[in-house]
């Protein structure tokens, strides 16, 4: 499933893979984050479904499931510092519930203990039919260190105050896509980016870490916000 956004970024009905892929090829869609995997329309529309987004909330780990009335499309588990947990998604109905009641209904389904079940077996209605078997894996990273320069016990500087964490339009945690044409890496690259003042930075995909791509071959895809994705598949 493909979340849709319209050309103001208000959230629409999601679409299937192979819709959003048209709405791509034809030019009527860019895309617009690729974790979650959104797509913009270039023109205004109207939603007249309603969704509604679950929580799990606990302690370290945080289940999420998206729901219409009879389908459950999206599950998210995410990994959160501390038992905050940031609002996902605006536009949403967002349901909690008691432990027991989660569990009951988990039970009376049938399905393993997973916070992402346990997330769409909240309230009354928790009898849907699943219509996906990914799961978005979310954890929090941070985004560095706040302290401009380190101290000593005595509370003076011990080092130079940080440069700025951005080189040459990339910041460290962008997903970036590298098309290299030249050299011993010639090839097409995505993934995670660590910049360096050299400008040439390294990539870090689903199999490996490229060293050394230069900053002029990549492209940003995404933005870094603190947090490390991952796709995995549900367990039946």
């Amino acid at each position: 499933m493909v979340f849709v956004l319209d050309k103001t970024k208000t959230p629409l009905a999601p679409t299937t893979e192979s819709k959003a892929r048209i709405l791509l090829k034809k030019g009527k869609a860019v895309v617009h984050k690729l974790f979650p995997f959104t797509i913009r329309l270039k023109e205004n529309k109207n939603c007249t479904k309603s969704f509604e987004i679950k929580f799990d909330v606990g302690a370290t780990v945080t289940g999420v499931a998206i729901v219409d009335a009879i389908k459950c499309f999206f599950f998210a588990e995410i990994v959160h510092r501390g038992k905050a947990v940031k609002e996902l998604a605006k536009d949403f109905e967002v349901t909690t519930g008691e432990g027991w009641e989660t569990y009951s209904n988990r039970k009376e389904l049938n399905l393993p203990k997973e916070h992402y079940y346990d997330a769409m077996c909240i309230g009354d209605n928790y009898k849907y039919k699943i219509v996906t078997n990914i799961i978005l894996e979310v954890k929090a990273q941070g985004r560095g260190s706040r302290q401009m320069c380190r101290m000593d016990r005595f509370g003076f500087p011990r080092t130079k105050a940080k440069g700025s964490k951005i080189i040459k339009g990339f910041q460290t945690g962008d997903i970036v896509k590298a098309v290299v044409t030249k050299g011993k890496k010639i090839g097409t690259y995505l993934g995670k980016v660590a910049v360096r003042v050299s400008g040439n930075f390294n990539i870090t995909t689903n199999t490996a870490t490229i060293q050394g791509i230069n900053h002029k071959y990549c492209k940003t895809i995404q933005k870094g916000d603190g947090y490390a994705y991952s796709i995995a598949t549900i367990k039946q």
